[in-house]
């Protein structure tokens, strides 16, 4: 016959108290280690609860906080459509852009042309 352990003797007393059934055509070990097990899946569960509710609550934040701003944009942006409609790009800039267009375009062409030499004279 199996030696009782007193750690499987003491768990045995705590799944008694719990009113739950054990039958005679399972060992102690495995009533034990089915009862470790289930303690551990309980403590994983608790875990994960733990850090999923807090995440839950910033995601809930964080969208109504977005919601607001993105209101908030909203009404500043129609309230100054006036200002930012007068506001245009500094006329030196523009020049400076346009030469710069002017010199690529330039490029381009040539580059072309020396691709199309045949060399012949």
């Amino acid at each position: 016959m199996l030696k009782k352990k007193p750690q499987f003797e003491a768990k045995r007393n705590q799944i008694e108290k719990s009113n739950l059934q054990v039958s005679s055509l399972i060992s102690e070990e495995e009533i034990i280690s089915f009862y470790e097990k289930l303690i551990r899946y309980f403590n994983i569960l608790n875990r994960n609860l733990s850090d999923t509710i807090p995440k839950i609550v910033v995601v809930s934040l964080v969208k109504d906080y977005y919601g607001g701003l993105e209101n908030y944009l909203a009404q500043e942006l129609s309230e100054n459509l006036d200002q930012l409609s007068e506001m245009k790009e500094d006329s030196n800039l523009t020049a400076r852009r346009k030469i710069q267009k002017d010199v690529l375009d330039k490029l381009i062409k040539s580059r072309e042309i020396l691709q199309n030499f045949d060399g012949n004279l």
